[in-house]
């Protein structure tokens, strides 16, 4: 994938003393949750799109394991760790429909105001895929992100029938006469064609 730095984020890179933090934006049914691994929450525009979001801060609370870039053509992933969870909080997690769901994951340098320098660096998108739970007086929540390649293999069973195509946009009519074609003999320039 590549990347574009930020001047300012270059040039804060090479300075002595580097405070860099990551952020994640995983996409719940719910709603968004966004974490960084700042011991405070910081608000930024980690997509682009002009919009200001703030990433709740869990310092040494996350973890984010290294998440292999290659040149081959091959499905990538990461763990991404949160500990001190609350026990309420896990029916959330439980409940919550995420598989197949985005991942996206930055790079950012901070000021010594603790403020974002430039633009974060895009270092991952991809989606969620498990989600493991240890509990005791705290919880563990494990989530695993892959890359778009995991889905690569899949098999995409699609089936151009009306009900193919209401299963998936319910109202559709583009797909209604498919089954009375089956049969039909269509006259095509004087010539009857099965």
């Amino acid at each position: 994938m590549s990347r574009t730095i930020d001047a300012d984020a270059l040039a804060a890179a090479g300075e002595e003393i580097v405070r860099a933090i990551m952020l994640a934006s995983l996409d719940f049914a719910e709603g968004f949750v966004r974490l960084t691994t700042a011991p405070f929450d910081v608000a930024v525009d980690a997509d682009g799109d002009g919009a200001t979001e703030s990433y709740q801060g869990v310092g040494g609370l996350g973890r984010l394991s290294a998440i292999e870039e290659t040149s081959e053509i091959q499905p990538t992933s990461g763990e991404m760790e949160l500990s001190g969870v609350d026990p309420e909080m896990i029916s959330v997690a439980l409940g919550s429909y995420y598989q197949g769901r985005k991942a996206r994951i930055w790079l950012g340098l901070l000021d010594a105001g603790h403020a974002i320098i430039g633009d974060p660096v895009e270092i991952f998108t991809g989606r969620m895929d498990t989600m493991k739970l240890e509990v005791g007086d705290t919880a563990t929540v494990t989530l695993t992100v892959q890359s778009r390649l995991a889905d690569w293999e899949n098999p995409r069973i699609r089936r151009y029938t009306n009900e193919d195509q209401q299963a998936l946009y319910s109202g559709d009519k583009g797909l209604e006469f498919v089954a009375q074609t089956l049969n039909k003999k269509v006259n095509w320039g004087g010539e009857v064609i099965d």
